[in-house]
C-alpha cells in the first residue's frame, strides 16, 4: 500500500475485507477528498445548513418584531431564551465534537426521555442548532468523515502492510 503516514491508502488498494461506509450526503465520495463529486456534496450540505441559519433567522427575527410591538417584555424574555438556548446549543456541539473527535465510534445523541425528547424538539426551533450544524460543515473534516476514517484506519490495523 503506498499511503503516508497519517493518509488512508487509495481505495483500490484497500483489502477485499476492509469495509468504507458510506456516509449520508457524501456517498463513498469522502474517502478520497478529491473531485468536483466531493466538494460539490459538501458545498452542497454547507449551502443547505446556510439557507435553514437564514430562514430560522428571519422567522426568529419576525417574531421577535411582533412581539416588540405588543409587550416589551415579552420581547426581552424570548430574545434571552433565544440567545442563551442558542448559545448552551452551540456549546454542547463544540464539546461533544471535541470529545468524540479520536473515537471512532461516538455515542450518539438518542433522548430516551421525554425531558431529552422536548429539548431535541425545541433545539429544531432555535437558531443555534442550524448554525452548529452549518458551522460543522465547514470545518476542514467533518465529524462523521473524521469518525469513519478512524473506523477504517481500525480495520487495516489489523491487516500486515506489504
Amino acid at each position: 500500500m503506498n499511503a503516508r503516514p497519517g493518509q488512508l491508502p487509495p481505495r483500490h488498494e484497500l483489502p477485499r475485507d476492509v469495509v468504507v461506509p458510506v456516509l449520508p450526503g457524501l456517498g463513498l465520495t469522502w474517502y478520497d477528498r478529491r473531485g468536483a463529486g466531493y466538494w460539490g456534496r459538501r458545498a452542497g450540505m454547507s449551502l443547505l445548513w446556510l439557507f435553514l441559519t437564514a430562514l430560522v433567522t428571519l422567522i426568529t427575527v419576525a417574531i421577535l418584531i411582533a412581539l416588540y410591538h405588543r409587550s416589551l417584555a415579552g420581547f426581552t424574555v424570548v430574545l434571552v431564551i433565544e440567545v442563551v438556548y442558542s448559545l448552551a446549543i452551540l456549546a454542547f456541539f463544540a464539546v461533544a465534537t471535541a470529545r468524540g473527535w479520536n473515537d471512532p465510534h461516538p455515542s450518539t445523541i438518542r433522548p430516551g426521555n421525554v425531558l431529552g425528547q422536548i429539548f431535541l424538539i425545541l433545539s429544531s426551533l432555535t437558531i443555534g442548532l442550524y448554525l452548529a450544524l452549518l458551522v460543522t460543515s465547514l470545518l476542514p473534516e467533518t465529524p462523521a468523515e473524521r469518525h469513519a476514517r478512524l473506523q477504517v484506519s481500525g480495520q487495516l490495523r489489523g491487516h500486515t502492510v506489504s
